[in-house]
């Protein structure tokens, strides 16, 4: 963990973190922290709308994100 830390603050490291962001174009830190810790998923993944989702992952994500929450 605490190697991911240290890497994911490295401005060059966004293309690993980012990258299907980065391929649509899209600022991978609009509107977001701009320090990534191992938790902050949870709050994106529970702030993000479901056309986000679709947006930025496909609809494959989607699907799998309404499936665990009708779990």
């Amino acid at each position: 963990m605490l190697l991911f830390s240290w890497l994911s603050r490295k401005p060059g490291n966004a293309v690993i973190y980012y990258p299907n962001w980065i391929l649509k174009g899209l600022d991978p830190f609009e509107g977001g922290s701009r320090t990534r810790n191992p938790f902050s998923w949870i709050r994106e993944a529970m702030s993000s709308t479901e056309q986000d989702v679709i947006s930025i992952s496909g609809y494959d994500t989607a699907v799998y994100f309404v499936f665990l929450s009708t779990g």
